[in-house]
This record gives C-alpha cells, structure tokens and sequence, in this order.
C-alpha cells in the first residue's frame, strides 16, 4: 500500500532519481519544481488520467499539472504564507521543453545559438507556450531545459522576485558536440538575505517570456 506510484519522484540508484510528471523536491538543500513532457495543443486542456500510473507513460502534460506546480510555488493567484520558503520562489527550474518567447519574430532572444538562427522555421516554432507562462509565473534563479539539443546560456532576466538564468543543454554524445552537462554552486535563496537576492536583479534585463512584469517594490522581503 505504501509503494510509491510510478510517476511519483523515484530512487533508481545512489545519486540517480526519477522525478515524474511534476513537483517539487529539495536537492541538498535547493529547492527544484520540474515539469516533464511536451505541450500537446490538443490534449493541454484536458484534465489528468486518474489511471495514468497503470499505463504507459504519456508523452504529454496537461494544464492541471501546470496549475499545480504554478500554486505550489508561489505562482498561482493564492500567495504563499509567509512562512514559505518558497515565498522567494524555487532554486532550480527542471524542463523538457523550452519557454515560447513571447515576439520570437519581431525580437530574436540575444545571442540565440547559429543552428537556431540558421532555421527560421525551426525558430517561429521553438518553445512551449505553457512552460513559457510556467517560467513567468515561478520566480526560478536557473531554469535548465534540454530537447532542442543545443547549448545556450540566455542573459539572466527580472522576475517578480529576483532574476533568472536559462540554460539550455544539449543531448549526451550529441553529434554536433554541444555542451550537454555544466557545474554549479547555487547558494539556496532560503539562506539568501533581502540584500543578495535585490542584487541578482543588478544587470538583468526584461523578461522576455511575459508582457508584463511585477515591479521590484513587490517582491516579498
């Protein structure tokens, strides 16, 4: 009875876990909310099969599961009480897919990577609208995609909290030889004074996932 249901987060192997379809978990301390998936225009509206964990895994995600994330981490319309350590939003953002830019074809995202830019089709397409207003609703330090299998290190960008830093990672033994795996040292925004986290938003600029955007004033203190 107490076996844990298979799209629930999993210990295959010393330092190796499956996550599932959606959650939160604290990594040494860092807190990661995570989504897999793709987006499905067809099946998004649809709500969640109650008897998914007895089938074979689906491909796609739907809106409960963003919803769920969204209101677990701040990013829904009930705010987070102020004993939350998520009130200052996660550490880490664990994505299949990339965000949706929000005017991909009027304003290109800066320093976007040559085997993007040199398929303007495959640009006009790139990205999830739902992890796009995922990523604008979560105040995320990083967010780590991969299935464009391209390496791409965005300039950070305000959120309503702080300011996030997207990276792009390519697939392991990618023939094109993209970088696929990066090392970091991400001090937990819980231990992180009033003072540290205004500072991340020093250089950062407008997010280019979202028309509009909460004031600094409004993030929580």
């Amino acid at each position: 009875a107490n076996a844990p249901k298979p799209l629930d987060p999993l210990k295959l192997a010393a330092n190796l876990t499956y996550l599932g379809r959606q959650g939160l978990i604290n990594i040494g301390g860092l807190s990661v909310g995570y989504l897999s998936g793709r987006f499905h225009p067809q099946h998004f509206p649809d709500p969640p099969d109650k008897t998914e964990i007895y089938r074979p895994y689906k491909s796609w995600y739907c809106d409960d599961h963003l919803d769920d994330l969204l209101d677990n981490t701040g990013g829904g319309p009930d705010p987070l009480p102020a004993s939350s350590p998520l009130r200052f939003g996660v550490d880490v953002l664990l994505t299949s897919e990339w965000p949706a830019f929000a005017d991909i074809a009027k304003q290109p995202p800066p320093a976007l990577p040559e085997a993007l830019k040199s398929d303007p089709a495959r640009v006009e397409t790139l990205g999830s609208p739902a992890v796009g207003a995922l990523v604008s609703g979560i105040a995320t330090r990083y967010h780590f995609a991969g299935t464009e299998d391209v390496y791409y290190a965005m300039p950070p960008f305000r959120n309503k909290c702080h300011a996030t830093r997207f990276y792009a990672l390519g697939g392991c033994g990618n023939p094109h030889k993209e970088k696929s795996i990066k090392a970091f040292s991400i001090v937990p925004l819980a231990k992180m004074t009033t003072a540290q986290r205004e500072k991340l938003r020093e250089g950062a600029g407008p997010s280019p996932f979202s028309t509009e955007e909460a004031p600094a004033g409004d993030a929580p203190k």
